[in-house]
C-alpha cells in the first residue's frame, strides 16, 4: 500500500512544491489550506503522516496539532511541522511535544525524504 501524506499549508505554491516532491517519491498526497479543513479531511481520510505549516489562518498548525494529539483517534499520527521559525518551534515544543519532526523553509527534496524516513514512511 502506498503511504498517504496530508499536506496542510495556506500557501498554494508551498503545497504544490511539497506535492511534487512527494509524488516524485511515489507517495500519495492529499492537501488542504487550513488546520480547520485538515481536521474535516481527517474524518474521511487516514493519512500516514501530516505535514503542517505553523502559521495559517483558520486553524494554525499549533491549534491543529493540539487537537490531533489530544484525540485518541489521531494522537499517534506523526506530525511534521514546516516553518521558517525553527528556533521558536524548538523552544515552544519542549513543554508540548506535538511535533515528531521539523522541516525548516526553504527545504529540499532530500531534506523532506530524510524527515519522512525518520517518522517511518520509508524503511
Amino acid at each position: 500500500m502506498i503511504p498517504l501524506v496530508l499536506v496542510v499549508d495556506d500557501e498554494a505554491s508551498t503545497r504544490l512544491l511539497i506535492r511534487s516532491f512527494l509524488q516524485k517519491m511515489g507517495l500519495g498526497v492529499i492537501e488542504t489550506e487550513s488546520g480547520n479543513s485538515a481536521l474535516e479531511l481527517l474524518r474521511k481520510a487516514r493519512p500516514d503522516v501530516v505535514i503542517l505549516d505553523l502559521n495559517m489562518p483558520n486553524g494554525s498548525g499549533w491549534e491543529t496539532a493540539n487537537k490531533l494529539k489530544n484525540d485518541p483517534a489521531t494522537k499517534s499520527l506523526p506530525l511534521i511541522a514546516i516553518t521558517g521559525l525553527t528556533e521558536d518551534l524548538a523552544i515552544q515544543n519542549r513543554g508540548k511535544p506535538f511535533w515528531d519532526e521539523f522541516i525548516e523553509k526553504p527545504f529540499s527534496l532530500a531534506m523532506l525524504k530524510r524527515t519522512l524516513k525518520r517518522v517511518g514512511i520509508f524503511r
